[in-house]
């Protein structure tokens, strides 16, 4: 389980009469300003106090907290108030200005993780896709594998296979292909690789028919290497020839981070606000990829 440790912070009792003030910021020379914030561990009533100035990177609060938290390298800390997650320095201060009770939570380190455990974490909840979902069908008739990719990646939308199925049979019919292809692959196969890309499950084969004989997803390579046939499965409702038709769990031991979870679910821990998915490995298919365009 997670270890909670309650974090108040040493708000005054007259209101703030500057900013300064405010946020609680103790020194003697305005060009050096920081708060202390003072930590409760655990229910002994041990308490930690960390220095925190508003120029300060969050990864180095959070590092020097955690020093102080524990000794278990396998473990990392998340900040959180109110249930929201806190993910950069100014939030925590504006948190301690408004004397908000702030939570610290021991979690598994992701490089000790799991991969199961990091797909798990890094799912979209049902509701929240969705959401996605609709505003997909509302796109018209004209759309190429590139804006689906492009709306994926903007929105930090991860899908399930049973999701990108799912989108695949709606954006389908509205798909066009690009002026000048510089790639021989058809209509489903370029939708496949799009959404793929931003699939959790890069072993699972969602779409049996990729238009070309099952030889996009034979072919399909993450970091220049063939993911082969060993740990490949199809989801429900989904039959192929090349590929044996396991269950996730029954081959997860032939399986690898091939598209980098591991590395999106640090990076989306580290701040979730900035563009985590810019840490995804996309697949390629006869050098295809659906990589999209960086805003």
């Amino acid at each position: 389980g997670f270890l909670a440790a309650g974090i108040t912070t040493s708000a005054g009792k007259m209101g703030p009469a500057n900013s300064a003030e405010k946020h609680g910021y103790v020194s003697d020379d305005d060009s050096i300003k920081e708060i202390m914030v003072t930590i409760h561990k655990g229910l002994e009533g041990e308490t930690l106090e960390i220095p925190v100035k508003p120029s300060m990177p969050f990864a180095s609060i959070m590092q020097s907290l955690l020093l102080q938290m524990t000794a278990d390298p396998s473990l990392s800390a998340i900040l959180s108030s109110e249930g929201i997650k806190i993910e950069t320095t100014e939030d925590l201060l504006e948190y301690h200005s408004q004397g908000a009770c702030i939570f610290a939570t021991l979690v598994l380190s992701v490089q000790k993780m799991a991969l199961r455990q990091v797909v798990e974490e890094l799912m979209m909840p049902e509701s929240e896709f969705r959401g996605h979902r609709h505003v997909l069908s509302r796109y018209p008739k004209g759309i190429t594998y590139k804006d689906v990719a492009n709306y994926l990646f903007k929105n930090k939308v991860l899908l399930t296979p049973t999701q990108a199925s799912g989108l695949f049979q709606q954006l389908l019919p509205k798909l066009v292909d690009l002026q000048a292809p510089s790639h021989n692959l058809c209509l489903r196969a370029q939708l496949i690789m799009a959404l793929h890309t931003f699939c959790l499950e890069p072993y699972a084969i969602w779409e049996a028919d990729d238009g070309q004989d099952e030889c996009v997803w034979y072919n399909m390579m993450y970091s220049a290497e063939n993911l082969g046939t060993g740990g490949r499965f199809c989801i429900p409702g989904q039959r192929a020839k090349e590929f044996h038709n396991h269950s996730p769990s029954s081959s997860a031991q032939d399986k690898q981070d091939v598209s980098n979870l591991r590395g999106v679910l640090q990076a989306r821990r580290e701040n979730s606000q900035q563009q985590f998915l810019e840490a995804l490995v996309p697949p390629t298919s006869y050098g295809f990829s659906a990589k999209p365009n960086k805003p």
